[in-house]
C-alpha cells in the first residue's frame, strides 16, 4: 500500500513546498513564474552546522535560493504543468 501512495504521490504534479523540496536533493524540478516560459533546475540542499538553505541551480551555471524564488511568486514543479484548454 506504502509504494501504491509514494506512486500516486509522484504522479500528482501540485506546486512543491520548501519541505517537499528538501526531500528532493540532486533531483530536476521545473519552474514557472508569471506565466512565463519555464525552466528546469536542480535542487541542491545546503546543509553546514546550523544552515539547511535548499538552492536551485539553472543550466547556465547560476544558483538561487528556492525560498527566494517561491516568495518572489515563482511556482516549482516536479515536471511541467500540463495546461488546461
Amino acid at each position: 500500500i506504502s509504494t501504491l501512495r509514494a506512486q500516486q504521490d509522484a504522479e500528482k504534479n501540485e506546486p512543491l513546498t520548501l519541505e517537499e523540496l528538501r526531500q528532493m536533493d540532486g533531483q530536476p524540478v521545473y519552474i514557472t513564474k508569471n506565466g512565463h516560459p519555464g525552466i528546469w533546475a536542480l535542487v541542491f540542499r545546503y546543509l553546514y552546522e546550523t544552515q539547511d538553505v535548499i538552492y536551485l541551480t539553472f543550466p547556465n551555471g547560476a544558483a538561487c535560493s528556492a525560498e527566494f524564488m517561491l516568495n518572489d511568486g515563482a511556482k516549482i514543479y516536479r515536471r511541467p504543468p500540463v495546461k488546461e484548454e
